[in-house]
């Protein structure tokens, strides 16, 4: 079950309970939009997601922009990226 709560009185709220893996219903998705309008942010927690999902997840709220540096996409979905941070250690 799908769970929308404020994050602060300011802005923002958490959207919690969605196994983004699987579809994810119209209604579902449409207050999810409405919180955005109202709020400024959402976070949406999930488990991490394969690019497969992580793009269908994005086409939920519009149509994902290709990555322009062909190098960096993720296999065989090209709306997804790879970044890795140049900082390793704590210290950096």
């Amino acid at each position: 079950m799908v769970e929308i709560a404020p994050l602060s009185g300011a802005l923002g709220s958490e959207v919690a309970g969605i196994d983004w893996t699987q579809p994810v219903a119209n209604a579902t998705i449409a207050a999810i939009r409405d919180a955005l309008l109202k709020t400024h942010l959402v976070c949406l927690r999930t488990q991490p997601l394969a690019p497969r999902a992580f793009a269908r997840l994005a086409r939920y709220f519009g149509e994902p922009q290709l990555q322009l540096l062909r190098n960096m996409r993720v296999d065989d979905v090209p709306e997804v990226s790879l970044f890795d941070s140049t900082y390793k250690k704590a210290a950096d």
